[in-house]
């Protein structure tokens, strides 16, 4: 079950369809240049040739035609020198320069372009530019914050040239960066702005349908996936499936009604899936899907006929695949444990182990750790619970790298069990509190959606009596003025009375209308310099990030040549960069530019902390913090006090012998913020406001806490406390 699939499908099974209208549209174009034309628009016609080439996948050895139409189209344009033309050729000549060359960096070959068409105000030439370049620029954790910059950027262009269809594309491309990252809950708010539109053309409509499914199925909100899963159905009646969407979603609510134990819907799905494939001759799909529905027949009570089922499917020709030779063994294996024929059953699940020895770099990491826990299952389900406690261990990083919940849960209970197999009721406690405490989460997870639904579709209904009444209302309003006029046409007197109102209320109507057009205009000029003005001041935090990030880089350069108390002098304004630095961060992927998220910030400063040090299993951390937000000014300040105390007490607090415990809370009350930061270690000398302390971390602790007209106290009681009040006002 791969869920990248359907997106590839999406972008490259039409390629020869585009090839042969790139053909056609080749052909028309040349056609026109034969007569007799303005420069400008025989320019207009070699650059369209130009763009056919540089899309046209199949032919990459012909980039010698398209530079000779390129340079005839470069000569006409010098001589007047349109400006929408030049960035035009520009884009062109720098996909042309790529396919030559894929190894040149794309980043510095399309944004001057882009910097060239923002300072000349050609966005649609600027949209262009960025669609190519992340197009080319291939998305990882590196180049994450970068894509869906540009990203929004495509999509404010979009907006701005109320170009539609490029909008509902970039949405959706954001939305697959996000995804593909697992931020799972930023792709579904861009994929919502998709489907709430029903303008959006019909493909981007479905993919996005199709995606939603498969994010809230890896969340575990199936009955989210199966009304977007069947979203995706309804909008493929009647349309030919050429990206194979009908067998992805078919694939996928079989898995659905397979976790909800409806296994006779479950089959159902895969059946269509089963034909639909067969007929189409997609034979890498039919292994998976028989095995859902050998899987089916197995909890349905019917292993014979499950195993007649798989051996009816022979895949050890060699026309298959590894992964399709995995399956068949690891089906086989499951066949024969629900008979009962263990000896049968591991023959086929050791030759899963062997195979994937003998082939490490052919299977993805998901399969692996599919593989492993079905072992792990096994081993345990037969009595040999220390063989299955490795398989599921390795089973479980998989999970967890992948954040699938709800294995990660089932794993965790198979641990507790293996765990109290071998007699570490201990580690079987903890385990089974682990999975207790995912399934609890999983539960209120979807029953918070389901209040979001029910809240919203009582607030819908809402909504629509106030629309009736307001509606009743208005009819009410316009009888009555019948009447009225009707009353006042009977008396002639008041005739050229109301001649004259009526033209003095079309005056100021007309004055009014006129004055609303210009403060319309005005509003939207306001927004668009606001949403300017915001995407700068993105782009200053991400860059003194950036620059954080270098300092940080050169300082741990520097170290490699210092000792001591000069390295560990390095080490500590690391540290403190590092906590201004994840600051500036936080802003940048905010889309509130002016505050900060306290709880979130703090969080995964002491994760940096923890892993700088290497503290896990020696030191805990214990973290309560208030959902607090501050701007800079207080943000700072704190952030580099907190980074001080915790630096101190993982250096100086524990000996070798203690466990170490740090704590920190951070409470809000009505008019001010307290901080709690303590540790149990040995703690230290009389260090009270007004004494002077000999250490430079004391020291700035303090000088912070005075930026911010903060009170701190140090107290030695029992290892070391330090207690912060302040209170924050709006700046």
């Amino acid at each position: 079950m791969r869920p990248f699939i359907v997106f590839l499908l999406l972008f490259f099974l039409p390629g020869f369809l585009v090839a042969q209208k790139n053909k056609m549209t080749r052909q028309n174009l040349l056609t026109k240049l034969k007569v007799d034309l303005p420069d400008s628009d025989r320019v207009c016609i070699l650059t369209s040739i130009v763009k056919s080439y540089a899309e046209d996948e199949h032919l990459r050895n012909a980039n010698d035609s398209a530079e000779q139409y390129l340079k005839v189209a470069i000569s006409l344009n010098d001589k007047r020198r349109n400006l929408k033309n030049t960035n035009q050729i520009n884009i062109l000549a720098a996909m042309l320069s790529l396919s030559k060359n894929s190894d040149q960096d794309v980043t510095a070959l399309f944004y001057p372009i882009i910097y060239q068409c923002r300072q000349t105000g050609d966005y649609a030439s600027e949209l262009a530019a960025i669609t190519v370049l992340c197009g080319k620029l291939p998305v990882n954790s590196q180049n994450l914050s970068y894509h869906v910059t540009n990203y929004r950027r495509a999509i404010y262009l979009s907006v701005l040239l109320e170009d539609k269809a490029a909008e509902t594309s970039m949405n959706y491309h954001i939305a697959d960066v996000y995804q593909k990252q697992n931020q799972l809950d930023s792709a579904i708010r861009y994929l919502f702005r998709i489907t709430a539109d029903r303008g959006s053309p019909h493909r981007n409509m479905l993919a996005a349908y199709d995606m939603l499914s498969g994010i809230y199925t890896t969340k575990g909100f199936y009955n989210k996936a199966l009304h977007y899963g069947f979203a995706t159905v309804n909008d493929l009646k009647g349309r030919e499936d050429s990206t194979n969407f009908f067998l992805n979603i078919c694939g996928r609510l079989r898995f659905i009604y397979a976790n909800l134990e409806k296994y006779t819907e479950s089959n159902t799905w895969g059946l269509k899936a089963y034909d639909y494939a067969y007929r189409n001759n997609n034979r890498e799909y039919l292994p998976m899907i028989r095995g859902t529905i050998v899987s089916n027949l197995i909890n349905a009570g019917k292993p014979q006929d499950a195993l007649k089922f798989v051996l009816t499917h022979n895949v050890k020709d060699k026309s298959y695949g590894i992964n399709e030779l995995l399956l068949w063994h690891r089906q086989l294996g499951d066949c024969y444990l629900a008979l009962k024929n263990h000896k049968a059953a591991e023959e086929n699940y050791l030759m899963l182990v062997r195979i994937m020895a003998g082939k490490p770099k052919e299977l993805s990491p998901w399969d692996r750790t599919v593989y492993h826990y079905v072992l792990g299952k096994f081993y345990l389900s037969t009595g040999r619970p220390a063989t299955a406690k490795n398989y599921l261990e390795t089973a479980l990083a998989g999970f967890k790298e992948h954040q699938f919940k709800q294995f990660i849960k089932d794993n965790y209970l198979l641990l507790s069990k293996a765990d109290s197999a071998t007699g570490d009721y201990k580690s079987a406690l903890i385990n089974l509190h682990r999975s207790n405490k995912l399934k609890d989460s999983l539960f209120s997870e979807q029953k918070n959606k389901q209040i979001e639904e029910l809240q919203l579709g009582f607030e819908t209904e809402q909504k629509t009596k106030v629309i009736q009444a307001l509606r009743d209302s208005a009819n009410l309003e316009r009888l009555t003025l019948r009447h009225t006029r009707l009353g006042r046409d009977a008396i002639t007197v008041g005739l050229a009375f109301l001649i004259i109102i009526a033209g003095l209320l079309y005056r100021h109507s007309t004055a009014v209308s006129s004055a609303s057009k210009k403060i319309s205009e005005k509003n939207e000029e306001l927004n668009a310099l606001v949403n300017e003005k915001e995407w700068l001041l993105k782009e200053v935090h991400h860059r003194v990030k950036n620059n954080l990030h270098t300092v940080i880089s050169l300082l741990e350069s520097q170290a490699q040549y210092l000792k001591d108390d000069a390295l560990r002098a390095i080490e500590t304004s690391q540290h403190r960069i590092f906590a201004m630095s994840l600051l500036h961060q936080k802003l940048y992927l905010s889309d509130d530019v002016k505050t900060i998220d306290i709880r979130e910030y703090i969080g995964d400063l002491i994760i940096n902390l923890e892993e700088s040090f290497g503290t896990s299993g020696k030191i805990v951390f214990e973290v309560d913090v208030a959902p607090v937000t501050l701007n800079l000014t207080y943000a700072i300040p704190l952030g580099l006090i907190i980074n001080e105390a915790v630096t101190n007490s993982i250096k100086h607090a524990f000996s070798a012998t203690i466990r170490g415990r740090i704590r920190i809370i951070l409470k809000r009350s009505v008019e001010s913020i307290r901080v709690e930061m303590s540790d149990n270690g040995s703690g230290l000398p009389d260090v009270s406001h007004d004494t002077r302390s000999r250490t430079l971390g004391i020291e700035l602790m303090k000088g912070l806490s005075e930026d911010i007209n903060a009170s701190i106290r140090f107290e030695a009681s029992s290892g070391t406390r330090i207690l912060l009040e302040f209170e924050p006002t709006l700046k």
